[in-house]
């Protein structure tokens, strides 16, 4: 039987036929998100590859191709539309700082030498004991803040906005750093600007050795795409014709992809603005980090003192079976660590200052403040609702007006949406939430007073 349907031996010859087509076939689809293939108007996406239904989902909206983009980069258009938290979060900093969006390009440099010293060291910051051993300020830092990029800038030590889109390229492209610049540069002892770390380096160089311009383009084409030197014996004659070091050659051969130099240097910029806002505006950076870059958060674990967030860090760290939770939360205690080894302090959910979703700015005692999105599992309309209830009625007076107030204020947007009233909603699960925070302290469970209150 084949699909529940009985077959006789023609059938299940074609059918072992069919199956030896099937062999390597991709059983599951590794989708790209916003990338976008562009068909042409007049002709069908059969033409160029048979698509799928991620997930198996039938009704999803988008579809996915069956076959990779590589085998199809030269026949057809893609986009990548992509979604970038950088532009969100430097609105967000802006706002807190009180700078015109519209002027930041101006208003930020991107050659102060204190910034760019984070990438190299945190001597700017003034830590104050440095418990995790921060060789660079770069934590926290888009795109220079994984435990990759951190090793690469403290083996590369870049002084210059030059330098970041070198070690940009080379954290970017593939086998461009690992077993390539980084031996050149560690073992050999040569200089960022030795090495390729952008496409655009490659041609650059090699005009500048005397090169044809045209063949130096082809060359740097070819090596991008993975496919070396090696294949075109007339390369490597008119590399050794102008002197091109054997090192130089023998590195392009190892590259599979490398990355554009304008994709670098849009990453850069915004990594280095962020940084300008890390040393000089650094509660309006953390609120920002914690709101835009962090999903996951043990509030009583930042909130608490040096020493607790360090010895739970070395906690999940040491854990060979620590949870994709516990990684995520890892990458906000981390922030969290250097931020309350600056000065700063981290608070609590606080009933009548957290926001609903978004990090609060307190000058007055150089502190954050978490929201309730912050508390694991809390739900949106009950953290929507408090703040909405409080600006109704200002102070709760226990637990039960909390409750009462949260589900008598009218939910503006969602009815407008529905056409009639809707209320905002509170459990008793997340009035729990906030009491093992401590964030109900002082509210009795009602409005009676007792005895046992005094």
């Amino acid at each position: 039987r084949v699909l529940n349907k009985e077959v006789d031996n023609t059938t299940k010859a074609y059918c072992s036929f069919l199956a030896t087509k099937c062999i390597e076939v991709k059983r599951t689809t590794g989708q790209h998100p916003g990338g976008i293939v562009v068909i042409p108007a007049d002709m069908d996406i059969f033409d160029f590859t048979p698509f799928q239904h991620p997930a198996d989902d039938p009704n999803a909206e988008w579809l996915t191709t069956h076959y990779e983009f590589a085998s199809m980069h030269d026949s057809v258009l893609k986009l990548d539309e992509l979604g970038h938290v950088d532009p969100v979060a430097l609105r967000m900093q802006c706002y807190l700082t009180g700078i015109d969006i519209s002027d930041a390009a101006e208003a930020i440099p991107l050659d102060d030498k204190k910034v760019l010293s984070l990438f190299g060291s945190p001597k700017a910051l003034k830590l104050h004991s440095n418990p995790l051993g921060f060789k660079t300020g770069a934590i926290a830092l888009p795109e220079f803040g994984t435990s990759f990029v951190q090793g690469l800038l403290e083996e590369a030590k870049p002084s210059t906005f030059n330098d970041l889109l070198i070690i940009s390229g080379l954290s970017h492209g593939t086998d461009v750093w690992n077993n390539n610049a980084e031996d050149i540069i560690v073992k050999q002892g040569r200089t960022l600007n030795d090495v390729v770390g952008c496409r655009d380096d490659i041609m650059n160089y090699l005009i500048s050795m005397g090169m044809d311009p045209s063949m130096s383009f082809h060359i740097m084409e070819d090596v991008r795409h993975g496919k070396g030197t090696g294949g075109n014996p007339e390369y490597e004659i008119e590399m050794k014709k102008h002197n091109i070091p054997d090192w130089y050659q023998e590195s392009l051969k190892k590259i599979k992809y490398l990355f554009p130099r304008a994709h670098a240097a849009a990453y850069v910029i915004g990594a280095v603005r962020v940084a300008w806002f890390k040393l000089y505006h650094p509660l309006e950076f953390y609120a920002t980090y914690f709101t835009c870059r962090c999903d996951k958060f043990d509030i009583k674990v930042m909130s608490g003192s040096l020493e607790k967030i360090v010895s739970r860090i070395h906690e999940i760290q040491g854990n060979p079976e620590a949870s994709d939770v516990d990684q995520e939360e890892l990458i906000a205690d981390t922030a969290a660590c250097e931020m309350v080894d600056r000065g700063y302090k981290i608070e609590n959910i606080s009933l009548m200052e957290s926001e609903a979703s978004t990090w609060k700015v307190c000058k007055e005692r150089n502190s954050v403040i978490p929201p309730f999105k912050a508390i694991s599992g809390f739900p949106v309309l009950a953290a929507e609702g408090i703040v909405a209830a409080r600006k109704e009625g200002g102070e709760f007076l226990s637990q039960q007006d909390l409750m009462d107030r949260v589900k008598s204020t009218l939910n503006v947007e969602e009815s407008k949406k529905e056409g009639k009233d809707v209320y905002y909603s509170i459990g008793d699960s997340a009035l729990q939430a906030l009491d093992d925070l401590g964030a109900l302290k002082g509210l009795s469970k009602t409005n009676q007073m007792s005895l046992f209150d005094f």
